[in-house]
């Protein structure tokens, strides 16, 4: 399904709707045809297949977002310079995301392992990106992944935030490499721009309230604060913590790759904790300060 967002940018909504393993891409119609993110899925991505893609974005390292690169073999392959390290190589992918703690974590879910992909140009914050009459604002947008960035068109006011993706689940930040705090910092960023429609990579577009929904997308951040601080009134352990499913409530198949991402979210949330002075680490024991 591809939906027309202006005159020259097409959202492609992925399969399943956009949700995760899938992802929702931008296509760009101009003098450059562009691509932002291949997450969207094979039967999505042939529509465009033939459109002689020149430039491919990708927002950050993810494998529901580059998963199909090799679709477009002749496109000059943009990724943030923090980013690109991770997705031209498996081992620095496996190391970086956590998944080193799951054998065969990328197996489980795309029966392939990580699908590494060359980059050709080393993007950083402000770059401009030239496809025409259309150019793209690099907005670098940390805390997801390191070199996480959403891209601005400033004339029509159109932000692609890729997974800064305004869901009622909340931020996620679930790799060795996310960092709550750089993620709170780029969820303000969006704010203080104010633009006038929003896509994400796992949702619709937002073209109401967006600076509404963006604090309510950073309150929920709070809000699991709030619950592990609540329960470490008295002492638990980090396996406590993580058995209450504070982030995911309920784990998806492959439940153990989820319970890994809760896991390494709560840490992330302790250790801030801790550095706050709210919570106290005890050795194998946590509780309030």
């Amino acid at each position: 399904m591809i939906k027309e967002i202006t005159d020259h940018l097409y959202l492609l909504v992925g399969e399943n709707q956009g949700r995760f393993p899938y992802s929702n891409s931008l296509y760009i119609q101009d003098r450059h045809a562009g691509l932002i993110d291949t997450g969207a899925g094979k039967n999505r991505l042939e529509k465009i297949q033939k459109k002689s893609i020149e430039l491919l974005i990708n927002s950050h390292y993810h494998i529901d977002h580059v998963h199909n690169n090799r679709m477009f073999p002749h496109a000059l392959v943009h990724a943030h310079r923090l980013d690109a390290p991770v997705m031209r190589s498996r081992e620095k992918f496996r190391y970086s995301s956590g998944l080193c703690r799951v054998p065969a974590a990328p197996e489980t879910i795309f029966n392939t392992s990580y699908p590494c992909s060359q980059v050709d140009v080393e993007l950083q914050d402000g770059d401009l990106i030239n496809f025409g009459a259309t150019r793209l604002r690099v907005i670098h947008t940390p805390g997801h992944t390191p070199g996480h960035s959403a891209f601005y068109e400033e004339t029509s006011g159109v932000l692609f935030a890729a997974d800064v993706d305004v869901t009622p689940f909340g931020p996620w930040y679930g790799n060795e490499t996310s960092d709550i705090d750089q993620f709170i910092d780029s969820i303000h960023k969006l704010i203080a721009m104010n633009p006038r429609v929003i896509i994400t990579s796992h949702e619709p577009p937002v073209t109401e309230n967006i600076q509404e929904r963006l604090m309510d997308y950073l309150q929920v951040i709070f809000n699991r604060e709030r619950l592990i601080l609540d329960f470490l009134v008295r002492p638990r352990s980090l396996d406590d913590i993580v058995a209450e499913n504070f982030i995911y409530r309920k784990f998806p198949e492959p439940v153990a790759l989820y319970q890994l991402f809760e896991r390494i979210m709560i840490e992330k949330h302790l250790r801030r904790l801790e550095k706050m002075g709210l919570v106290v680490d005890c050795g194998d024991l946590y509780h309030v300060a």
